[in-house]
């Protein structure tokens, strides 16, 4: 997945953790750590020392050929005493012409940009794209009016405003998710003075006038929304709706995702038969202003926008609907959506409004004006107002509560093919309810809920139904923190209901010790479908997530603690008591020609005063793990599981594998690398080390895949 957000550098707080036979581990007794460079999390570019520190041969001329120094000052750019160039940073400029020149350099972050990431509000497609670009640089130049800038009339001035951002790869795995790319913002303007846009304006002096109507004067359009319900058998919807209209009381008027919205828009006033009504484009805003973002197409030349799954529909408007004038309407249904947020994903808790671009057609026997996707068309007397056409409605209330589920009026409503037995054969309606499960009489059966069940013997029981959201919940989409996969997996599902089944231990739960209670928690979360557009995203799937809990008594605990005595007792070793690991971080550089940083790095180490190490994303860390205090050459250091978290807690989640039964873990573009360990190491006991190295990263929300301003734990 790919997302933006602002981050140039990274620093990491490592946890070192020691191990004992003897007695328990103790987290404390060993924890390292490692910090993330402040000030990284500012949407700021990162301080380049040298800005006009450029090698010739990479350098992009600025301005025009001969100015001198203070002239290329003012235009942001760096002097040599010959030659005038763009800096390693981002460069913005405004021409007389209307047009940005926008120039970002590698060196604007840490580490170093990926030029191929980089987007305008409009996309990466002409003229959007970069005109030019070297192994260092990419050149944007552009009309101020294109790539999804936003206009703002400021009186004297009007200023044009768009953003520059990168995306960057997210590594998802069953625990957590992390990144080691860096990420870029930038929200760049031109302002240009009023009389040199009146300059631009002047232009429209040369369009035609319009075609002549039956009668002079303002054009007047309405945008309404159809409120009309089937009430007899054989009744159509499509049609049904337009048989009434919300009023100004009713608004913001409420719709559940992807439930139809009924759209018209009609000519007031007119009694000409020959003119018809062509809506242009049509799109949605989370605002009343039409030129805000994000926005979200639905007809394009009056046609439906083709890269939305859910295709708006046009409503054919004749001589059956029992209109006087049909060709003063257009009428057209949507699906209804809601925004989500451009860099996060996250849903965005706003209303929707929509907008259409109006004109009028003289009709014709060679014209019947009906939309082709290219036409030509007549523009009203006086300019559409988007504020005389514009409704607003707002999504069911409580969808954006993303922590509830949704309450159904009858939650015992459940066919009889559907129903999901509910404990034991034979329990009556107190036992039943006990469980928080339904009973008819003669059956105890699973609810159109959520309902968390924790057996005796250490499993969790979740059953999932499709009602617990509105819109129905896709069962499909649903996982737990540890994944979709077995054990994690639905152990059962039908058309309505999901069962799953797994040990408290499994599926990444968390276990927290209360004292007189150990208590398991997990969580599981649906995933929804977002679609992104040039000026924005929108979603039309409901979200859930649900955290759940089972408490065991400890002396619950301890009978299961009582299995453990069974184990085999671990083998002799040369002296006995405690064995004690340490887990630390080489410093060592290279500083001789020939020399090998995988070597070097263990030739010193971090002590506690240099905690926490700050370390850029994607530069090597080298870990070491040893055995302390032991002369036995006949012993040698097992690594199984390394993982890292955003915690002291080995337990909490995010977390991210490192190693996996000492093995790198096969899920990380960034492969861990096991660093082998012999004699040519020069160590007295070579068997009682293990060293291997990772790639720096940082954890992201599991939710929002925005980047956590958390220090980084490793655990083994």
């Amino acid at each position: 997945m790919w997302v933006s957000i602002a981050c140039a550098a990274l620093f990491v707080h490592l946890n070192c953790l020691g191990i004992t036979a003897a007695s328990p581990w103790s987290p404390q007794a060993a924890a390292k750590s490692f910090s993330r460079l402040p000030g990284l999390h500012d949407q700021q570019p990162v301080v380049t020392p040298n800005i006009c520190g450029v090698d010739d041969v990479d350098r992009v001329p600025c301005g025009e050929p001969g100015i001198d120094d203070a002239q290329c000052g003012a235009i942001n750019c760096c002097f040599d005493g010959q030659q005038c160039y763009y800096g390693r940073t981002a460069t913005v400029q405004c021409t007389i012409d209307g047009q940005f020149v926008l120039v970002v350099a590698r060196d604007t972050t840490l580490p170093r940009l990926s030029l191929d990431s980089i987007s305008l509000l409009g996309g990466s497609d002409a003229p959007c794209s970069a005109v030019d670009s070297n192994a260092d640089f990419a050149i944007y130049q552009f009309p101020v009016t294109a790539c999804g800038t936003r206009a703002m009339d400021l009186g004297d001035y009007v200023v044009y405003e768009n953003k520059m951002s990168s995306s960057y790869e997210v590594g998802v795995g069953p625990l957590g998710a992390i990144t080691r790319d860096s990420h870029y913002e930038l929200s760049f303007q031109c302002r240009y003075a009023a009389m040199t846009v009146a300059a631009l304006d002047v232009q429209l002096a040369s369009n035609s006038p319009p075609m002549p109507v039956a009668a002079s004067g303002p054009l007047m359009v309405e945008l309404r929304l159809g409120s009309g319900q089937c009430v007899t058998k054989g009744c159509v919807q499509a049609q049904a709706a337009y048989t009434s209209y919300y009023g100004d009381a009713d608004y913001p008027v409420t719709k559940v995702l992807r439930e139809p919205v009924y759209v018209e828009v009609r000519i007031l006033g007119r009694t000409d038969p020959n003119i018809a009504l062509v809506l242009g484009r049509c799109w949605a805003t989370s605002s009343p202003d039409p030129f805000s973002v994000p926005q979200w197409e639905l007809l394009v030349d009056g046609c439906p926008y083709q890269h939305d799954r859910y295709l708006t529909t046009p409503i054919p408007v004749d001589g059956s609907s029992g209109l006087q004038f049909p060709s003063h309407y257009k009428r057209f249904v949507l699906k209804m959506f809601t925004f989500v947020d451009h860099d996060s994903m996250a849903h965005l808790q706003e209303k929707v409004f929509i907008h259409c671009s109006t004109s009028v057609c003289q009709l014709t026997a060679a014209d019947s004006c009906e939309p082709r996707c290219s036409r030509q068309s007549i523009t009203a007397v006086s300019p559409w107002s988007p504020q005389a056409a514009t409704k607003s409605f707002s999504r069911l209330p409580g969808l954006h509560d993303l922590q509830q589920p949704v309450v159904t009026p009858n939650i015992c409503g459940v066919d009889d093919v559907d129903r999901v037995p509910c404990g034991e054969p034979g329990i009556d309606d107190a036992q039943c309810g006990a469980i928080n499960c339904c009973f008819d009489g003669q059956q105890c059966y699973y609810g159109r809920t959520v309902t968390v069940q924790c057996t005796i013997d250490g499993q969790f029981v979740l059953v999932v139904a499709r009602d617990t959201t509105l819109p129905r919940l896709s069962l499909d989409s649903i996982s737990l923190l540890g994944g979709s996969d077995a054990p994690c997996s639905a152990v059962d599902s039908n058309a309505d209901f999901a069962i799953y089944q797994f040990p408290v231990t499994a599926c990444g739960t968390r276990a927290m010790d209360l004292g007189d209670y150990v208590v398991y928690e997990n969580k599981m979360s649906s995933s929804y479908e977002v679609g992104v557009g040039p000026l924005g995203a929108i979603t039309r799937d409901s979200h859930y997530e649900l955290s759940f809990q089972c408490r065991y008594a400890a002396t619950t605990v301890a009978a299961l603690d009582v299995q453990l005595a069974s184990n085999s007792p671990p083998m002799p070793v040369a002296a006995s008591g405690p064995l004690m690991v340490e887990l630390r971080l080489g410093s060592g550089q290279c500083v001789t020609k020939g020399c090998v940083q995988a070597q070097a790095a263990y030739t010193s180490y971090y002590g506690d005063a240099d905690y926490p190490v700050t370390k850029v994303l994607r530069e090597p860390v080298y870990v070491e793990v040893r055995i302390l205090g032991r002369t036995d050459p006949n012993i040698a250091l097992v690594l199984g599981r390394c993982w890292a978290t955003s915690s002291p807690d080995p337990f909490s989640v995010p977390q991210w594998e490192l190693l996996v039964d000492g093995c790198p873990y096969q899920h990380d573009r960034y492969l861990t690398t096991p660093i082998p360990v012999d004699g040519s190491s020069g160590l007295q006991f070579p068997s009682h080390y293990k060293r291997f190295v990772l790639k720096m990263f940082t954890f992201v929300d599991h939710d929002s895949m925005a980047h956590l301003q958390e220090k980084v734990m490793v655990h083994f």
